[in-house]
């Protein structure tokens, strides 16, 4: 299973939604739904863009979980 943790990652690092929107140019819609969860993938590109922007690793938003 893997553990949606962008929004942990978020708040660890003290930035909101709006400023992601900010500095990545996702949608705002599609950026709640990755927030919320409510994704089955994820683009490299957009990826690339929440670690520039967390200034962090995939590892950080996102944690494997053996079922």
């Amino acid at each position: 299973m893997i553990k949606n943790r962008v929004a942990i990652t978020m708040a660890e690092k003290n930035i909101e939604k709006r400023d992601i929107t900010k500095l990545t140019k996702i949608d705002r819609h599609i950026l709640n739904k990755i927030v919320r969860g409510e994704i089955n993938s994820i683009s490299l590109k957009n990826m690339n863009v929440l670690c520039y922007a967390l200034n962090c690793t995939p590892n950080e938003l996102f944690e494997y979980i053996p079922d």
